[in-house]
């Protein structure tokens, strides 16, 4: 791997991490120079991290060339978890599981706080074990990275 690859895979770890911790709040501009200094690189491998993300949607890229975390909308976060459900129904179906998750509540934004916070702990430890039974050890360090 090339010293530009590595230092890009560097720069996207970090990225996504703030991101994740919400050090990076969700309409927050990137500025490519800023991000190139304070990791102590060219702006070419801040470049490649942020255009995987955008590629990954993490980010995406605004108005003038510049990037973006892209904005939480209540219609977003409904089509996540709406597709977080399809994806739990393929992952119960293929390891011969006959659970049924039932349907999709529909909007999430009705639902309070705490009801949010638990959903995400049961899909977190979902996930964890469904990616724990799978034979390919890529999903689970996918699912936990």
């Amino acid at each position: 791997m090339s010293p530009d690859a590595v230092t890009a895979d560097r720069v996207y770890r970090a990225l996504k991490r703030q991101i994740m911790l919400g050090e990076l709040r969700p309409g927050a501009s990137l500025v490519l120079n800023q991000i190139a200094e304070n990791a102590g690189t060219s702006v070419s491998p801040v470049r490649d991290a942020i255009l995987r993300m955008v590629g990954e949607r993490l980010l995406e890229m605004s108005g003038g060339g510049g990037f973006a975390v892209p904005a939480v909308t209540c219609e977003r976060i409904t089509q996540y978890y709406g597709w977080h459900a399809d994806l739990l129904r393929v992952a119960l179906r293929s390891i011969n599981d006959p659970a049924d998750i039932g349907e999709f509540p529909g909007d999430v934004c009705r639902a309070d706080s705490a009801d949010s916070h638990h959903l995400a702990d049961l899909a977190d430890e979902l996930f964890g074990r469904i990616g724990s039974c799978s034979t390919n050890p890529e999903h689970l360090y996918a699912i936990i990275s």
